[in-house]
């Protein structure tokens, strides 16, 4: 498990460093992320997910208000449009990042937190 803070300030950006997925195999190695906004105001975040061999272009982007205290939970083998490789995994990394915009009050902190298993 590996979990994370980023600070108050206009935008906080957090990163979990490796996803692997068997996306065809529902019983094989999987990762899991949550994030917590521990702030008493809701905030938009950015969800951008990146293959680790193509960094420069996310795969797919999502946008979420994640309301005061509250936890948002992906199942990464959920997530669709994420490529496979040759071994028939989905890996990458992904970039959680506060949107400015909602940053007008400041927040206490976002946390992510990361499981990761192979069964």
């Amino acid at each position: 498990i590996l979990a994370a803070v980023a600070s108050a300030g206009s935008t906080s950006r957090l990163l979990l460093p490796l996803y692997v997925v068997d996306v065809s195999d529902a019983a094989g190695t999987n990762t899991l992320f949550a994030v917590r906004n521990g702030g008493s105001y809701a905030t938009q975040i950015r969800i951008s997910y990146f293959r680790t061999d193509q960094p420069q272009v996310p795969q797919r982007v999502d946008q979420v208000n994640l309301a005061a205290k509250a936890v948002k939970t992906v199942n990464i083998r959920l997530v669709e449009g994420l490529e496979v490789d040759t071994s028939g995994l989905a890996r990458g990394y992904v970039v959680v990042e506060t949107l400015a915009e909602s940053c007008h009050r400041i927040v206490p902190g976002l946390h992510i937190y990361t499981f990761s298993a192979s069964l």
